[in-house]
C-alpha cells in the first residue's frame, strides 16, 4: 500500500493529476496519439472531397489524381483506425492504473483516522465513496482523451481548413465557437451539482444497505424488516429521481448543442452556395 502525505486534492482533475504520477508516460503517449489521430481524422472529409473532384473531371488524364486521392483516403482511414485502437491500448494502462492508485491512496488515507471517525460513519458509505472516486477518476481519463481533447483538436483542424478555403467563413466558424464554448461551460457548471447529488444518493443507498445487511439479525429480532425495506426502497427511489434529473439535464445540453450545430451547418452550406454563385 502506498504511503501518502494525506493532502489528496479534492477536485476531480487535480486528483487525476495526483494519482497519474506513476503513469505519466502512459498519459503522455495516450494524449499524443489522440492528438495525431484527431488531426488525421479531420482530414478524411478533405481527402474524400479530392476523390469527388477528380472523378467529376471528365479528362482521362486525371486518372493519376483519382488514384492519388483514393489510395490516400484508404491509407488515411486505415491509419486513423489503427491509431484509435492504439490510443485505447496505451490508455488502458493509464485508466486502470489511476483506478488502482486512487483506491490505494484513499484507503491509506481512511485507515489513518481515529476510532471515532469510524464510529460515527457507516463502513458501507466509506467503501462506496472510495469505489466511486476510483471509478470517477478512471472515467475522467476516457472523457479527457476521447471527448474533450479529440473534439478540441478536430475544431482547430477544421477551423484551419475553413480558413485556407475562405477567411469570412472562418470568422463565422470562430464566432460560433466563441458562442458555443462558454455556453457549454456554463451548462456544465449547472449540471455539476446534479452529478454530486447522484453520487451522494448512491453513497447513502450503499451505506444504508450494507448497514442493514450487517445488522440483519437485529433487524429480524426486533421485527423491523418491513421498516428497513421501506427505508431502503425510499433511498432507491431517491437515487432514481436524482439520476433522472441528471440524465435529462445532460440530454437537454446535447439537444441544445444539436440545435446550434444544425443552424451552423445550415449557415455554412448557404454561405458556400452564395460564394459559389459569386464565383469565389
Amino acid at each position: 500500500m502506498k504511503k501518502i502525505d494525506h493532502k489528496i486534492p479534492k477536485e476531480p482533475f487535480q486528483l487525476l493529476v495526483y494519482v497519474s504520477r506513476p503513469y505519466k508516460w502512459n498519459a503522455f503517449f495516450s494524449l499524443l496519439i489522440v492528438l495525431v489521430v484527431s488531426s488525421t481524422t479531420s482530414l478524411i472529409p478533405y481527402v474524400y472531397k479530392g476523390i469527388i473532384d477528380s472523378i467529376s473531371n471528365p479528362d482521362l488524364s486525371n486518372v493519376n489524381q483519382i488514384w492519388f486521392w483514393s489510395v490516400g483516403y484508404v491509407a488515411l482511414y486505415s491509419l486513423s483506425s489503427l491509431l484509435w485502437r492504439s490510443s485505447g491500448f496505451v490508455a488502458s494502462y493509464w485508466g486502470t492504473g489511476v483506478r488502482r492508485s486512487t483506491r490505494e491512496f484513499l484507503i491509506s488515507y481512511v485507515i489513518s483516522h481515529s476510532h471515532n471517525y469510524f464510529s460515527n460513519r457507516f463502513a458501507g458509505a466509506i467503501s462506496t465513496k472510495v469505489g466511486q472516486a476510483a471509478s470517477g477518476v478512471s472515467d475522467l481519463v476516457a472523457a479527457i482523451l476521447w471527448q474533450w481533447s479529440s473534439f478540441a483538436i478536430e475544431l482547430v483542424v477544421s477551423f484551419y481548413l475553413v480558413y485556407i478555403t475562405n477567411v469570412k467563413m472562418a470568422l463565422v466558424f470562430m464566432a460560433w465557437i466563441l458562442v458555443v464554448t462558454p455556453m457549454n461551460i456554463y451548462l456544465y457548471k449547472r449540471k455539476l451539482p446534479l452529478g454530486k447529488a447522484v453520487t451522494k444518493a448512491e453513497s447513502d443507498l450503499g451505506a444504508n444497505t450494507v448497514d442493514m445487511l450487517t445488522n440483519i439479525n437485529a433487524v429480524r429480532d426486533y421485527a423491523r424488516s418491513s421498516f428497513e425495506l421501506s427505508r431502503i426502497n425510499a433511498l432507491i427511489k431517491h437515487r432514481m429521481d436524482v439520476g433522472l434529473k441528471n440524465w435529462h439535464f445532460g440530454e437537454y445540453i446535447v439537444a441544445l448543442n444539436n440545435v446550434f450545430e444544425a443552424f451552423f451547418a445550415g449557415g455554412m452550406i448557404l454561405g458556400t452556395i452564395y460564394l459559389y454563385t459569386l464565383g469565389r
